[in-house]
């Protein structure tokens, strides 16, 4: 994708900060027609309020269409087309399930043919500090602003994702037997389009033998990632990154409804990640570990508390425990890290949102709107002080991208942003609009837990 991206830029000595458009900016004409490398291309002018405008080219092929012969295959680079390409619309995403919610906030559809696109936005001005052209930021859908490697949902061993694969297939219908790597391709090959969509929520009438909800996932295969993440980790050179999350990760994840609301179906879902293929005998140790600390001493019918002990176990085990984890590993290995917890939020700013949600707060993905200018769960009308957290978080991301620290030109030493130091493991930069400043306790430690918990993962050790 990273070399799709590179050719198309090649056309100009200016790769801009790549940004989808902020709320600010107003669609007034169609751009030149410019041959990037790609081919020639079209896009559309964003006049912004300052009276600069940004040249937006969205809905880029990148490779070629993923159907026929190339499904399910590594993405070819798109052949260079000769007549210009009119990019004045974002493509559609990539198939999947919607959730509830997703059903009305998927504004560019979905398509298999034509999923593999992005949008590149390039400023039509120059910058006396940038003369041979601007930093480039990308972003990368996935899981919005916080995820990684860390996090016991995002990746398997080989083993067990080839496991789940045929399980699933008997589930479509696959009657070949384990062995057959090439019947069972070719079965998966041949499904329809809706058979195979899937999303957040468990496929009904499916169940696996393997952890967590999301059926395919990274893993190492040898191919992709050529050794563990640990070794690979060791051997790059030295990297400045900036990660964190939300106060209420798990909020987000109560409202797409795929989450009991009580501490009986808590336990069911809890029963689903500390399955035995991964913590073998100790799979019971730790759902009783895991339950008693969220859970003891919490009234059956006290649902206020209930729903807050739910919102900060779904956080903790789909991203604060793995974000927290990655910080303190990179940290370890002399890399410069910039740990956040971002904890602002407009009461008025959920749209329907609002009423799935059992209370309001910060929550996954929506620090997003406050770094590219558009919402995710809702239209993003915002308010003054939506503005003024807009000037916070695009500062501190733009200076990361022109300068590798979120603290600009100042010495990271003496920068408002400490660098992160996996010897005060909980120590962290919190985001807000008034009183953004480092402080202690990311999350009330509760990390301590999921420490003991990923102890005693034995399949973990394997990765």
């Amino acid at each position: 994708m990273y070399k799709a991206y590179e050719a198309f830029v090649k056309y100009t000595t200016n790769p801009s900060l790549i940004l989808m458009g902020g709320f600010t900016s107003k669609h007034s004409h169609l751009t030149a027609v410019h041959d990037a490398t790609c081919g020639p291309v079209k896009g559309v002018g964003y006049d912004q309020e300052d009276g600069s405008v940004v040249e937006g080219f969205l809905g880029v092929p990148y490779a070629e269409p993923p159907i026929g012969a190339l499904r399910f295959k590594k993405p070819i680079a798109h052949r260079r087309w000769e007549e210009p390409l009119e990019c004045t619309k974002f493509g559609p995403r990539a198939p999947q399930n919607d959730e509830l919610l997703g059903q009305f906030v998927n504004t560019v559809g979905k398509s298999e043919e034509h999923c593999l696109s992005l949008n590149v936005f390039t400023p039509k001005w120059e910058s006396d500090e940038w003369p041979n052209g601007f930093p480039v930021m990308v972003f990368i859908h996935a899981i919005p602003m916080a995820g990684n490697a860390e996090c016991d949902f995002a990746i398997r061993t080989s083993k067990q994702q080839a496991t789940l694969c045929k399980e699933f297939a008997r589930f479509l219908g696959w009657q070949g037997s384990d062995d057959d790597s090439e019947g069972l391709l070719d079965f998966i090959d041949n499904q329809p389009l809706y058979k195979l969509e899937m999303g957040i929520n468990p496929r009904r009438g499916f169940r696996h033998s393997q952890a967590g909800s999301l059926y395919f996932v990274p893993n190492f295969d040898g191919d992709f990632f050529p050794k563990p993440l640990s070794q690979l980790r060791k051997e790059v050179p030295k990297m400045q990154l900036m990660t964190g999350t939300t106060k209420y990760e798990g909020l987000f994840f109560i409202a797409l409804g795929a989450l009991s609301r009580n501490p009986e179906g808590i336990k069911k879902f809890m029963s689903r990640i500390f399955k035995k293929c991964d913590y073998g005998e100790n799979s019971e140790e730790a759902l009783e570990l895991a339950y008693n600390f969220y859970f003891k001493g919490v009234h059956p019918k006290d649902q206020e508390k209930n729903i807050q002990q739910i919102v900060k176990f779904i956080g903790d085990y789909s991203i604060n425990y793995g974000t927290y984890l990655f910080a303190n590993k990179m940290s370890e290995l002399k890399h410069d890290v910039y740990f956040y917890q971002f904890e602002y939020h407009n009461p008025g700013g959920f749209g329907i949102f609002r009423w799935l949600l059992p209370f309001l707060g910060s929550t996954h993905c929506t620090e997003m709107r406050y770094v590219l200018g558009k919402g995710i769960i809702s239209k993003f009308k915002p308010n003054e002080s939506d503005k003024k957290m807009i000037e916070v978080m695009t500062t501190y991301f733009t200076n990361f991208a022109k300068y590798g620290s979120p603290n600009g030109q100042i010495d990271s030493d003496s920068g408002q942003w400490e660098k992160h130091d996996s010897f005060t493991p909980f120590r962290h930069f919190k985001i807000d609009l008034e009183d953004s400043e480092m402080a202690e306790d990311y999350q009330d430690r509760r990390a301590e837990l999921w420490d003991k918990l990923r102890a005693l993962n034995v399949t973990r050790a394997q990765l």
